[in-house]
């Protein structure tokens, strides 16, 4: 592109208030990318509600065995997309807004770039009230700090009937209050039928509060593939919520129990669960 927008939000805004995509049309917004070592810097972005037109967010399921296959719904996602072969190449490292931020129904596909809110003092990205988010390849840094420098904000935050659905692989590099805290929404990997399991690779990182805050929500995780150490306690689940991992047998803490290793972070007395809650 000979004259490309100078922000993400510009270009957000743009496709906001002149285009109707009619339910046809894909739309992708492709950020530059420079090398791990000198990467194209870029601040955050918000996107509340959907674009005009918009149809689909995530690839529809696929219903049934049978030739030709029955697909549910349509996708012409709206996409903002790094590389990712290279997230590193893309960094958002914005100075005082989350890296992404989702609102009022906004449907977001978001793959190949590196999110780092330390500087900003807030969530790498927050997905809210009956938002869609689609993740792939994406590199967390560290999130906001705290008091002192301390852990204080999450990666990734989702709440008020949002879903979250992973379909490539992730890395978390830096430390967070929590990897990601969930409430009253569902988080879920790409669960067609055969679909290949999702890598989540820790490379150390704190997390005092849990990997895992799972409250009122539903956290089916039998499909992600972890790996790496970190510090802290695997989970806090509370008020009716559950964490799935297909690990167990039923009773509230099997999961963790009967498969200690499946998750990251460290059994201890504070992964809890609580208030009717099962890790199952």
């Amino acid at each position: 592109m000979d004259s490309p927008w100078a922000t993400v939000q510009h270009a957000v805004d743009t496709l906001m208030a002149n285009y109707d995509f009619q339910c046809r049309w894909k739309v992708t917004i492709q950020l530059a990318v420079g090398s791990s070592s000198q990467p194209d810097i870029y601040d955050g972005f918000q996107v509340s509600g959907r674009l005009v037109g918009q149809c689909g967010s995530v690839a529809p399921l696929i219903v049934g065995r049978g030739y030709p296959p029955f697909q549910m719904g349509k996708y012409l996602p709206f996409t903002v997309r790094g590389d990712p072969a290279n997230p590193l190449g893309a960094f958002f490292n914005p100075t005082l807004k989350q890296c992404v931020s989702m609102s009022d129904g906004a449907g977001l596909k978001i793959e190949g770039f590196t999110c780092d809110t330390y500087a900003a003092k807030v969530d790498g990205i927050d997905v809210f009230n009956g938002s869609l988010l689609d993740i792939s390849t994406i590199w967390f840094g560290n999130s906001g700090q705290g008091p002192e420098g301390t852990p204080g904000f999450l990666h990734m935050g989702v709440a008020w009937n949002s879903t979250v659905i992973f379909s490539g692989q992730i890395w978390v590099a830096g430390s967070a209050q929590s990897f990601m805290q969930i409430a009253h929404s569902i988080v879920q990997e790409n669960s067609d039928n055969g679909a290949p399991l999702i890598p989540i690779t820790f490379m150390g990182g704190n997390f005092p509060s849990g990997v895992f805050i799972v409250d009122d929500s539903i956290l089916y995780i039998y499909a992600f593939q972890f790996s790496g150490t970190v510090s802290g306690p695997k989970a806090v689940v509370m008020r009716n919520g559950v964490l799935f991992s297909n690990t167990g047998d039923g009773t509230a803490k099997s999961c963790f129990t009967r498969n200690p290793n499946f998750m990251p972070g460290s059994w201890n007395a504070d992964t809890q669960i609580l208030d009717n809650s099962v890790c199952q």
